[in-house]
């Protein structure tokens, strides 16, 4: 295995990538020092597949932490009234792709009202939740604000040669504002919808290690 390991992402920015060759890549952070204490960070586990027409991505979230923890890996499709379930953000840079379930950050300089924001899968100490979802190919750029972001340029194709898979998460808040209730959603149980500014903040990216892949995407450019 080629490159520097997991690295993180913050908001939208796609960071450099590490390379593997397998399909199956695993996200274990270095556990990072707090003054004296040690802290254990998550694990992701990922398996990317492409298919004829599309990629189709599983994954795994272990929390080994002491406390609880959410997922942010639920977005409600408000056309559909329900839960969309091939929801996910694509980002181009470069050849690179990042394929995340995941908090979009609202821009600065954008006034927006109740900003759309995924729902939170508990997760307890020492316990895991999975997800499967399909991503049509050619890949296609998109995430929240997207218009917004690139209001100008035409689309163009390009060529990718490395994917990767992010997840949103956050250590579960000790206290929530009165109004966020646990709703159960299909097969979903105690989802949480945390207030945009509540989320924005504590809201961390855990990533996959990439798979040398090549397809085709598109972009505006």
């Amino acid at each position: 295995m080629d490159g520097m390991g997991i690295l993180r992402v913050c908001g939208l920015g796609l960071l450099a990538l590490s390379l593997q060759s397998a399909n199956c890549g695993e996200a274990k952070p270095a556990p990072q020092k707090e003054g004296t204490a040690m802290q254990v960070d998550v694990r992701l586990k990922v398996d990317i597949q492409p298919k004829p027409d599309s990629l189709e991505i599983s994954y795994e979230f272990v929390n080994p932490k002491d406390q609880p923890v959410l997922v942010f890996d639920r977005m409600w499709n408000r056309a559909k009234k329900a839960i969309d379930p091939e929801w996910a953000n694509v980002e181009i840079r470069g050849t690179k792709a990042l394929i995340s379930r995941s908090l979009s950050k609202k821009p600065v300089d954008l006034s927006f009202d109740n900003p759309p924001v995924p729902y939170g899968r508990e997760v307890a100490p020492g316990k895991s939740v999975s997800g499967k979802f399909s991503v049509a190919l050619p890949l296609e750029e998109r995430f929240g604000f997207y218009n917004f972001v690139r209001q100008t340029g035409e689309w163009k194709e390009i060529p990718v040669t490395e994917v990767a898979f992010a997840l949103g998460w956050a250590l579960k808040p000790q206290t929530l504002p009165p109004a966020v209730k646990p709703v159960d959603v299909g097969e979903d149980k105690g989802l949480l919808l945390l207030p945009y500014e509540m989320l924005e903040p504590i809201e961390k990216l855990v990533i996959s290690q990439p798979l040398r892949l090549a397809v085709s995407a598109r972009a505006k450019r």
